[in-house]
C-alpha cells in the first residue's frame, strides 16, 4: 500500500449522484465552470462535485457560474432574483480544492441572507470590491430607493499542508507458486510532497488447503515513493524482512527448521483516489527474494514462495 495524498470523492460515487441529479436539476445550465488555470480533468471534477453539493439544498433553481481571469476566480451562486459571489485568488495545485471550497461557502451564505445580504449587481457608477477587501454598503438615503445589497467576498481557502501522516489498512493478496496467500497489510506514511517515507505491516497465509500443516508468512517493510503531480502515480521501492513459519498437524514429525526468514525487496506501483482526507489505496507490488522457500512433506513439495511474488493490495487510508 501507497500513499497517498490529498483529495476527493470517489469520482465513480460523484458521478453517479451527479446521474441521479440530472432528473431533478437543468443539467444544461446549472453549474458552467469556465476556467484556464484548471486541466479539462479539474474542471469536470469541480463540475461534479459542485453539482452533488446542491444536491444537499432544498432549493431546487439554484445556479453556479466559475469564471477565471488569470489567477483570478469569481463563484457566483443565484436562485430566483438573489445572487451571492466570491473572489478569489487561485494558488496552482490547489486550485481545484479552493474552487470547490468557495462555492460551499458561498452556496452557505445565500442560504443566510441575514447575515450576508445576497448580492445583486451594484448600481451602475458604483466601483467593484477588490477581492479580500472590506464591502462598505451605500447610505440609506432619506427616500425610499430600490437599493441593490452588497456582494461579501470570501477569502480563499488556506492551502492544505504539503507536510502529513497518513495511516492505513486494507487486503493483500499474493501469487506464490501453485497457491495464493491472502491476508490483510497495515502502514504508516510521512509524506512531504511530491516525496514520502514510510513502513508496512503484512501478514500472509497460504490457501492451498494443506491438511497436514499451516503456513503463514509475516513481513515489515520499509519504505520511500515518489509521486507524479500530473497524474497522481506514485513508484515506491522498499526493503525488509520476511518470515515464513509453518505450524505442523500433530501426527506429522518435522524434520527441519519451521520458520524460515529472509531480507527481501519491495517495488511497488499505486494511483490513490481521494476524497477529502480520506483516500482509496490500491497498489501492485513486486517482492524479491534471494532464494526460494519450500515445505515438503515426504520429499514432495506442498508450498513453494518463488524468488520474485506479485502481490495486489486494496486498503484505506486516513491523513491525520
Amino acid at each position: 500500500m501507497r500513499n497517498r495524498e490529498a483529495h476527493r470523492p470517489t469520482w465513480p460515487v460523484i458521478l453517479a449522484l451527479v446521474g441521479v441529479a440530472r432528473t431533478a436539476v437543468a443539467q444544461d445550465d446549472t453549474v458552467r465552470v469556465t476556467c484556464d488555470a484548471l486541466t479539462p480533468e479539474d474542471a469536470a471534477q469541480v463540475e461534479a462535485r459542485t453539482r452533488a453539493t446542491l444536491l444537499l439544498s432544498d432549493d431546487t433553481h439554484l445556479s453556479v457560474r466559475i469564471d477565471c481571469a488569470a489567477d483570478k476566480a469569481t463563484v457566483r451562486v443565484a436562485t430566483g432574483e438573489r445572487t451571492e459571489s466570491t473572489v478569489l485568488t487561485l494558488s496552482g495545485e490547489n486550485a481545484r480544492d479552493a474552487l470547490v471550497a468557495a462555492v460551499e461557502r458561498t452556496l452557505e451564505a445565500l442560504e443566510r441572507p441575514g447575515e450576508s445580504g445576497a448580492g445583486t449587481a451594484p448600481p451602475s457608477g458604483t466601483k467593484p470590491a477588490r477581492a479580500g477587501a472590506a464591502v462598505v454598503p451605500p447610505p440609506k438615503s432619506e427616500t425610499p430607493s430600490a437599493t441593490a445589497p452588497a456582494t461579501t467576498t470570501v477569502p480563499p481557502a488556506p492551502e492544505r499542508d504539503a507536510r502529513a501522516w497518513q495511516v492505513g489498512a486494507g487486503v493483500l493478496g499474493e501469487l506464490w507458486a501453485g497457491d495464493l496467500g491472502l491476508g490483510a497489510r497495515l502502514a504508516a506514511e510521512r509524506r512531504v510532497a511530491p516525496l514520502s517515507v514510510g513502513m508496512t505491516l503484512g501478514w500472509l497465509r497460504a490457501l492451498g488447503g494443506d491438511e497436514v500443516f499451516r503456513a503463514d508468512e509475516f513481513h515489515a517493510i520499509a519504505y520511500g515513493g515518489l509521486e507524479e503531480r500530473a497524474t497522481g502515480l506514485r513508484g515506491s521501492l522498499g526493503t525488509g524482512v520476511s518470515v515464513l513459519t509453518v505450524s505442523p498437524d500433530s501426527e506429522v514429525v518435522a524434520q527441519s527448521s519451521t520458520l524460515l526468514s529472509l531480507v527481501m525487496f519491495e517495488l511497488g506501483i499505486s494511483r490513490p483516489i481521494r476524497f477529502g482526507r480520506a483516500a482509496l489505496l490500491p497498489a501492485l507490488d513486486l517482492r524479491l527474494f534471494p532464494a526460494r522457500r519450500e515445505v515438503n512433506v515426504d520429499a514432495a513439495h506442498r508450498l513453494v514462495l518463488p524468488p520474485l511474488c506479485p502481490s495486489l493490495f486494496l486498503g484505506f487510508g486516513y491523513e491525520i
